[in-house]
């Protein structure tokens, strides 16, 4: 959950998290409901991270240029096209984007093509949310990336994390594990 000029939601989570009122209680303890929240970002589109997508109908969205084929290519072009109906508007993240006042969106492919990670500057430092870029603190701090890779999308991995840490932030939500700082 991002606050500022805007309330941003960023990968609500997978199907029970939206269907078993989780991401709604967790909104609720915030002082905030579903009504509040003025755009979601998923840093990827893989269903533990974008699935409760579905209970923020008529939001716009933003995500990674090409991750919509992606999610295609896993969960079926129709499946894509009724998501793509029920949502706001869509913008497509293909270059270091700033989507709000101290929030960039920048390109981190790898784990899948379209991903993108974010750099919030709060009051409290600079901080990462680096979805499945880096899913652990040991593939942050260690580069110990799952064997599942291959080498080109290892490859890729390794410039998009270059990338990220050349924001030099104070804090990283790794998208598997407790936020840590570097």
């Amino acid at each position: 959950l991002i606050r500022g000029d805007r309330t941003m939601l960023v990968d609500p989570g997978n199907h029970h998290i939206g269907s078993y009122a989780i991401l709604w209680h967790a909104l609720r303890e915030r002082g905030l409901s579903y009504d509040d929240i003025d755009a979601v970002v998923l840093t990827h589109g893989h269903s533990d991270h974008a699935a409760a997508l579905l209970q923020l109908q008529g939001k716009p969205w933003i995500l990674g240029k090409g991750e919509l084929d992606e999610m295609a290519a896993i969960e079926g072009a129709p499946i894509i096209a009724a998501k793509r109906q029920m949502m706001g508007p869509l913008t497509e993240i293909a270059a270091p984007t700033e989507i709000m006042s101290g929030v960039t969106a920048i390109p981190t492919p790898g784990h899948t093509r379209g991903h993108i990670s974010l750099i919030v500057d709060s009051d409290r430092g600079r901080v990462l949310i680096a979805g499945d870029q880096t899913m652990t603190q040991a593939e942050y701090r260690d580069r110990q990336f799952s064997h599942w890779y291959g080498p080109d999308t290892l490859a890729e991995l390794n410039r998009s994390l270059d990338l990220v840490k050349g924001y030099r932030p104070d804090l990283v939500i790794p998208g598997h594990d407790r936020p840590f700082q570097p």
